[in-house]
């Protein structure tokens, strides 16, 4: 069923209630001009075709007022009700084939997440997907019909100017060869007519984008390891077709194949490669025992640092060690001194004191 079929009750009220409404605005919108029978040809023609500015006389027979001679007729205005009805029955329609706003990329209010977009976005492609669906399966149908007169009609001579004498010859052994009745009954057809959707240019060029980014690194590696130009120039294609480029101005050409070499070249280049093996095995050797001394000499020359570091160490400590020392005895010899004269002053007093206690005597 056609998905404008739930609607067609509302698009023939639509189309009859617009098309009412025109021929009520034709209608409507002319203008009449009442004018006094006894108002005279003149004046009567200068309401017709005057231009602007145009003066007109009237006779104090006519009327008091010019609306006593002329006067212009309106239709009364349409009943607005009309628009509503036209509107709701609107908004039926584009619910019933699906034409909402979303549809037209539009939307009465600010989506507030990523994942409410994503939803709607789902929900307004069922329609489309499903159109597209059904042509599919029609398409499918008809292809397999299509393949079942060929069977019946087509023979190898037909085809090779097509698909070439070897798909001919092909298409003799095993179709052709078998049972009409064998090959209706058992055979299957399937027909992917995907390429009937619309394309959708900027989901195309977001996809191969992202293609790039991601593959191009892995797809670089595998070349400069394999040679192998057909992945990278695969990406390349579909990238150039997202953008409608030609592919040719961009992809890789595979590297020429040269002759293999006869088989005494192959000996002495296996010679060579051994010598060359060799003597690289040799400068790794060479290079390692280097590298062995090297290090000995650091080893070596560190250990002499730290035996030195160590001996001017104790070099210093020997020093301060007798730093202290004399400072010591020179601390206790001020003591010694200052006994010994604490000592002298107070025998001379002592000496003193007998002194006077003799002369008292």
């Amino acid at each position: 069923m056609s998905h404008v079929k739930p609607g067609l009750g509302e698009l023939k009220f639509l189309n009859w209630a617009l098309s009412f409404i025109a021929d009520k605005i034709k209608n409507t919108s002319r203008d009449f001009l009442g004018v006094l029978k006894s108002a005279g040809e003149d004046l009567k023609t200068q309401l017709l075709s005057g231009g602007d500015l145009t003066l007109l006389e009237i006779e104090r027979q006519h009327g008091k007022t010019i609306d006593d001679v002329v006067s212009f007729l309106q239709h009364p205005q349409m009943n607005g009700d009309i628009w509503k009805v036209i509107d709701a029955m609107m908004k039926v329609f584009e619910d019933r084939v699906g034409l909402n706003e979303l549809m037209y990329g539009e939307s009465k209010r600010q989506l507030r997440s990523a994942a409410e977009a994503n939803v709607k976005s789902a929900s307004v492609k069922i329609r489309p997907d499903d159109m597209a669906t059904k042509v599919e399966e029609a398409m499918t149908l008809l292809s397999r019909k299509e393949a079942l007169a060929a069977r019946w009609f087509l023979e190898a001579k037909d085809l090779a100017l097509v698909v070439g004498p070897t798909h001919a010859a092909l298409w003799t052994q095993y179709i052709q060869t078998e049972d009409v009745a064998k090959t209706v009954a058992e055979f299957e057809y399937r027909i992917e007519a995907n390429s009937i959707r619309k394309p959708n240019r900027d989901r195309d060029v977001e996809n191969a984008n992202q293609a790039m980014q991601n593959w191009t690194p892995l797809m670089q590696s595998y070349f400069q390891a394999t040679g192998d130009v057909r992945p990278i120039n695969a990406l390349i294609s579909m990238w150039a077709k997202a953008y409608d480029l030609d592919p040719k101005d961009f992809v890789f050409q595979p590297p020429e194949e040269e002759e293999g070499p006869s088989p005494e070249e192959q000996q002495m280049q296996m010679e060579g490669k051994k010598n060359q093996m060799e003597m690289a095995t040799k400068q790794q050797e060479a290079q390692l025992d280097a590298m062995k001394k090297s290090v000995d000499i650091r080893s070596q020359e560190q250990k002499s640092a730290l035996e030195s570091q160590k001996a001017m160490q104790e070099m210093i400590m020997g020093d301060r060690k007798a730093q202290l020392e004399l400072a010591q005895d020179n601390a206790t010899h001020q003591l010694e001194m200052a006994h010994m004269v604490e000592k002298m002053r107070l025998e001379k007093m002592v000496a003193a004191s007998k002194s006077k206690d003799n002369g008292a005597k």
